[in-house]
């Protein structure tokens, strides 16, 4: 908790157009703290781009990709790693910026609690390295590499809507296999 605790005090410092700020926690929605951020009226990323990916120009998403590069470069700045970085972790305001959302806490919750992991959408873009464990070995905790190699399955999604998959081959195989 007290780990938790640390990274409410930095993510409420923190100030940059493309993070979602945190203004603080409040209690009475369950047994735990709930966070407090700004509203985003347009969801997330992932369902933003389900809705407008037609009308978006590619200066439009090229746009995207770079405030989320430069919220990211923040965070990594201040030696912070998101983490749990996916299209349904960004936010998008009314005027279209995207703004990083839950950087940080997705690692306090690991470390601070064995039974907290990632959950099955964010495995399938999160680095090899936080999901493949030999045998014998530890989990790791998400480094600032990981976080990239995120953000290069989120730019697939956003150039050309395509969700990409670990599992996407079998997919594939079990199409090939039901023909």
């Amino acid at each position: 908790m007290q780990n938790l605790n640390r990274e409410i005090a930095i993510r409420t410092v923190l100030e940059r157009r493309y993070v979602l700020r945190l203004h603080g926690t409040v209690m009475g929605f369950g047994p735990f703290r709930a966070l407090v951020s700004p509203w985003m009226s347009n969801e997330t990323l992932n369902s933003y781009l389900n809705r407008r990916f037609a009308t978006l120009t590619m200066t439009d998403r090229l746009l995207i990709l770079r405030q989320i590069s430069e919220g990211l470069k923040y965070l990594h700045d201040n030696c912070i790693v998101h983490g749990d970085l996916t299209s349904n972790n960004i936010l998008v305001a009314t005027d279209g910026t995207a703004c990083l959302a839950d950087s940080g806490i997705s690692n306090i919750m690991v470390e601070s609690n064995p039974a907290f992991s990632y959950h099955a959408g964010a495995v399938c873009r999160a680095a090899p390295e936080l999901v493949i464990i030999p045998e014998g070995q530890i989990v790791q905790c998400a480094i600032q590499s990981s976080d990239i190699y995120s953000l290069g399955c989120i730019t697939l999604q956003v150039r050309l809507l395509f969700v990409l998959t670990q599992w996407d081959h079998l997919r594939l195989e079990y199409l090939k296999v039901k023909q």
